[in-house]
């Protein structure tokens, strides 16, 4: 009988820690898992952040859209109006080239869209906001199509979800 105790006491103490290990594995995978989806989740946070705290956007347009633009960006909160330039003559062409986003009016702009891709940062990126089937030169989507970073809006509602995209994807 003493023998058979002894073993069962073997077998239960073993099953024990068993379990015990089971289950601090399984503890520590959860804890992993959950730790990656930050790590996953993290990134474009910490992106987006920077884009929003760090990016300059300039605002290329006659004065009358131009303040109306820069209206509709303050009034998202999202933006520091430290961050937002405008530029309403050809005599601000400098800014073109330190801007990390640019807004363009297609219509009653200072600027030709050639002279703001050509004028823009290559790592910049540009949102040219023109009204339904106001861009009728297929020649201007082409010269559009050969750079990189730029997005055509038609709707006001959708400019700030372009800003947001573009600033994401653009160098920090």
């Amino acid at each position: 009988m003493g023998l058979f105790t002894s073993l069962w006491n073997l077998i239960d103490g073993t099953v024990y820690l068993i379990g015990w290990v089971t289950a601090f594995l399984v503890l520590c995978s959860i804890v992993a898992a959950i730790i990656a989806w930050f790590l996953g989740i993290l990134r474009p946070l910490y992106r987006l952040g920077l884009g929003l705290s760090r990016k300059r956007i300039t605002i290329i347009a006659n004065s009358e859209d131009s303040e109306s633009l820069t209206n509709l960006i303050r009034n998202s909160k999202i933006f520091s109006d430290s961050r937002i330039r405008r530029i309403c003559s050809r005599e601000d062409a400098e800014d073109i080239r330190i801007s990390d986003v640019v807004l363009y009016k297609y219509s009653g702009s200072p600027f030709t869209l050639r002279e703001v891709l050509e004028k823009k940062d290559p790592n910049a990126s540009i949102v040219v906001y023109a009204k339904p089937m106001e861009i009728k030169d297929p020649a201007d989507w082409l010269l559009m199509d050969e750079f990189r970073n730029v997005s055509v809006c038609n709707l006001k509602g959708r400019l700030l979800n372009d800003l947001l995209t573009l600033m994401m994807t653009t160098k920090l």
